[in-house]
């Protein structure tokens, strides 16, 4: 018994054909981008597939929302019983992203040493070292050099050394060509100890607030 496999929740019907045994339907109020299939197992082949399926949906629309790769559902309904509680957030996630993609920032090296915080207590010590993670002072140069051309950021600290975090910016398409000049042009400004990876333009794969 086939299946629905999810690919991405998009903001109107794409352009022209995605390919063959794509098709879109409507649930909750939105656009689902789907194939008649069974959940494919975990390959660095499949899921090369799939990124190029998200990365083709994403040039055909201007709002993409990325599922996980593996999500499937049995059928129209049970895709609209997924999607119905989080109709809000998935319509939120829609006007952030619309006109944007993504860009993945990988922070080597080693950590910067936190002052601690004297004369505070215990719970406003651990928001200011919560704080100081999501900002991710090892890279404070190049953050402050792109923020003109970033609508948002997400953040994963790492427990891995050398990797110290995974740092994703969601850039409008028409600021790309500055944002990546900012970028190279503040990587010379950080540290001997850290270095930072950049890749993309991808779809907006850590700002879909999708299951």
């Amino acid at each position: 018994m086939t299946s629905l496999v999810l690919y991405a929740i998009v903001d109107r019907a794409p352009r022209g054909t995605l390919g063959k045994g794509l098709s879109v339907v409507r649930a909750a109020g939105t656009h689902v981008v789907v194939e008649r299939g069974t959940a494919r197992e975990v390959t660095a082949a499949s899921v090369r597939a799939y990124d190029r399926v998200v990365r083709r949906i994403s040039r055909a629309c201007d709002a993409v929302l990325p599922f996980r790769f593996g999500s499937v559902v049995s059928d129209r309904s049970a895709l609209a019983s997924l999607l119905e509680p989080i109709a809000d957030a998935v319509e939120r996630s829609l006007a952030l992203v619309r006109g944007c993609v993504q860009y993945t920032i990988r922070v080597h090296g080693r950590a910067a040493a936190i002052a601690p915080s004297r004369g505070k207590g215990p719970g406003t010590r651990f928001l200011d070292a919560r704080l100081a993670a999501q900002r991710v002072v090892e890279i404070a140069p190049v953050t402050a050099a792109v923020a003109p051309y970033v609508r948002a950021t997400r953040v994963q600290r790492h427990d891995r050394p050398p990797l110290l975090a995974s740092v994703y910016h969601l850039v409008a398409r028409e600021d790309l060509r500055r944002y990546r000049a900012a970028l190279a042009k503040s990587t010379a400004l950080l540290a001997k100890s850290v270095r930072i990876t950049p890749t993309g333009p991808w779809p907006p794969y850590a700002f879909a607030e999708v299951p």
